[in-house]
């Protein structure tokens, strides 16, 4: 068991602190932006067989002899805390060896980590079989390192710029402080670690000086893809000496790979509303920087704003482990491969500990980004660690919230209606794949406590009317709700609307599905409810769903979802079907993953397909040159869009499950192909 000789530790900056609960603001400013240095050494006779458990809050970085290991922990709450368990052997030496854990405290309020609680620490253990040969304690020493001289943020509250400054040498080694009763609630089980790759550009530019943009000139870099990454520079110059260190998704204009100058360099001031613009100051001679939280990139430029540094880059690209070939798709239309390439794509670079929303502005796992891009990462991987490490989060969650958070873990208090309703979908995509009725046995009572929550707020038929104490979302962005005709900002107007119970139709069904599957007694209400649904909403002359009581306005949205849970009337399946197929794109890439799964479920798998393959989609995105599928289909069409945004990934299992007919439990149906279309999964 972990811990066995180790205690908490923390800084003796933080011994003061009156640690809070996650509070919906941020941490005083002495406790934000504060990185540590823990050190002690462990002398080994033989290095064989000799492991590291660890955690830390927020985040650490270990490295033994100055080699890097590892990080984590993955985000979690304080009452399940994430931990790190691995093998360290090839990185010890016999005799005495340094041990070095950065540890980070960022203080800010937002969807990445429960950071605003004024707590810092560090937990570690180092052992040879039952022999503990290190363990964290007072007599561990503790520095700070006050090199990130950056005091601003970026993204949505999401991470300090690194402004760094290799001049300042780390302040004195003092002893750690013990955490006298501390909160942490490990996990019962390890965390898997995150991978670490080092990446070299695959292009490169000059770009010539500037007096407004770069008066120095620069040099411009390609990484050829979209990568989640940690900057890492080696750089010799004098003291004092400085570069700019600029990244983004994108250039300011193309260049072009033939040639060796640019002519501009990279878009920086991100459209996901992160900007990208870091200083870092040289040492005398070499200055070795990698850079503490990773970023978003495809491009980066390098400028000198001083003196006449010499630099080498490169990319530690992070993800969680992710066997690129588990999962190969072979065809000959090259479309199909381009939409199904980036949204692969968009899937490793977003899971990270967590699935992100997007790595770069939330870095944040959002549930309704969960529902679509667990599902492809589960097809694509085969591993469903990622999964069931959401689906716990999201019942813990409930400590908080009975009706479930829109973003788990982390701090940020944001609850989505339409997310919280597809809890029953990942239960059901969980048991499929495993089998185990333990886990969902488990999961029963929360999800039984979720359904408790929205009863209290149906009206006599049993439909949902003015759910206030949640944002009902429908679709996003707004300018793609295919001009759903009801008030949903800043609190849903009073009566029931058609997409919100739509979904509440179909977790009932869900839920009384799993219900009956883990042997727990419930009282029927989804027959009745569906039926209320389509008195209200459905208009047998039309043949469509409108989208309330107050409209006959038909959007699609109002539509892809009965359509998904097949929860339409008796013998108007097709008729919907049609009204979905007519209307075509008009959704936003989330709902346009029921869009295409329920005109697969219903039969339309044809339709389906020339969705995922049409210009106006997916392949949208190719054309715009995207490597990682987009928050929306093009990069225009919202005003903050993410590059990477694996919610976007529908087209994985729309493909491998809608279209040629595989299922999560091993079986698989008749493949329904276009006549000249070849397309076949290889499975490793």
């Amino acid at each position: 068991m972990f811990p066995e000789k180790a205690k908490w530790i923390m800084p003796p900056a933080f011994a003061d602190a009156a640690p809070m609960e996650p509070d919906p603001k941020d941490s005083p400013a002495e406790y934000q932006n504060r990185h540590f240095r823990f050190t002690n050494t462990v002398t080994v006779d033989d290095p064989a067989g000799i492991t590291v458990s660890i955690s830390a809050d927020d985040y650490y970085v270990l490295t033994i002899n100055d080699t890097y290991v590892c990080q984590g922990p993955a985000p979690s709450y304080l009452f399940r805390y994430a931990w790190n368990r691995k093998d360290i052997s090839a990185y010890l030496v016999k005799g005495e060896n340094r041990i070095a854990v950065d540890v980070f405290s960022q203080g800010l309020y937002n969807r990445v980590w429960e950071s605003a609680d004024m707590r810092c620490g560090l937990l570690a253990e180092i052992t040879k079989g039952d022999t503990v040969l290190a363990a964290t304690d007072e007599g561990w020493l503790c520095a700070e390192d006050p090199r990130y001289t950056g005091k601003s943020h970026t993204g949505y509250h999401t991470q300090f710029l690194e402004h760094f400054d290799c001049r300042l040498p780390l302040g004195e080694a003092v002893p750690a402080v013990l955490i006298e009763n501390p909160v942490y609630v490990l996990d019962e089980n390890p965390a898997f670690i995150i991978s670490v790759t080092n990446k070299k550009p695959v292009q490169e530019w000059m770009l010539l000086p500037d007096a407004e943009k770069r008066p120095m000139g620069g040099m411009l870099y390609d990484f050829g893809t979209e990568v989640a990454a940690h900057i890492k520079l080696s750089l010799m110059g004098h003291a004092g000496d400085q570069v700019r260190v600029l990244a983004g998704e994108e250039l300011l204009a193309e260049a072009d790979p033939d040639a060796m100058v640019a002519s501009e360099g990279v878009r920086y001031e991100m459209r996901c509303n992160c900007v990208y613009d870091e200083t870092i100051t040289l040492a005398e001679g070499k200055n070795d920087v990698r850079q503490y939280d990773y970023k978003t990139f495809r491009y980066v430029e390098i400028q000198p704003v001083s003196g006449s540094p010499a630099w080498d880059l490169s990319a530690d690209v992070r993800y969680a482990p992710f066997d690129y070939d588990h999962c190969v798709l072979e065809t000959n239309d090259d479309r199909l491969e381009d939409v199904f390439r980036i949204c692969k794509e968009g899937v490793k670079v977003g899971a990270q500990e967590v699935f992100m929303d997007c790595p770069s502005r939330e870095k944040g796992q959002y549930a309704g980004d969960l529902t679509i891009t667990s599902h492809s990462h589960l097809w694509l991987t085969g591993d469903v660690t990622m999964l069931e490490r959401a689906i716990i989060a999201q019942l813990d969650s409930a400590k908080y919230f009975p009706g479930i958070r829109a973003v788990t873990p982390g701090a940020l208090d944001q609850k989505i209606a339409d997310y919280s309703l597809q809890l029953p979908i990942l239960l059901k995509r969980h048991y499929d794949f495993t089998g185990n009725l333990d886990f969902l046995r488990a999961a029963m009572p929360t999800l039984t406590g979720m359904i408790e929550y929205f009863k209290g707020f149906i009206n006599a038929d049993g439909l949902l009317d003015q759910m206030d104490t949640m944002w009902n979302l429908v679709d996003w962005p707004k300018n793609l709700r295919d001009g759903y005709d009801f008030v949903l900002e800043p609190v849903p107007e009073a009566g029931p609307h058609c997409v919100l119970n739509a979904f509440w139709t179909g977790c009932l069904y869900g839920y009384e599905e799993l219900c009956r599957i883990a042997g727990v007694d419930y009282v029927p209400m989804a027959d009745k409810v569906k039926e209320a649904f389509n008195n209200a909403f459905f208009d047998k002359t039309e043949g469509k769903y409108h989208d309330s009581t107050k409209t006959t306005h038909s959007a699609l949205q109002s539509n892809c979802i009965p359509l998904y849970y097949d929860i339409c009337p008796e013998g108007y399946r097709d008729a919907v079907a049609k009204v979905v197929i007519d209307k075509g794109i008009r959704a936003g890439v989330y709902v346009t993953y029921f869009m295409l799964h329920g005109l697969c479920n219903a039969g339309y798998r044809d339709a389906a397909y020339h969705f995922l393959t049409c210009d106006e989609a997916w392949y949208n995105m190719v054309k715009e040159g995207a490597t990682t599928c987009y928050e929306a289909w093009g990069k225009d069409q919202k005003w903050n869009t993410s590059l990477c945004h694996p919610w976007a990934s529908a087209p994985v299992s729309v493909l491998i499950e809608g279209i040629l007919g595989y299922r999560l439990n091993g079986t698989r149906v008749t493949p329904e192909l276009p006549d000249d279309v070849f397309a076949e999964i290889k499975w490793k």
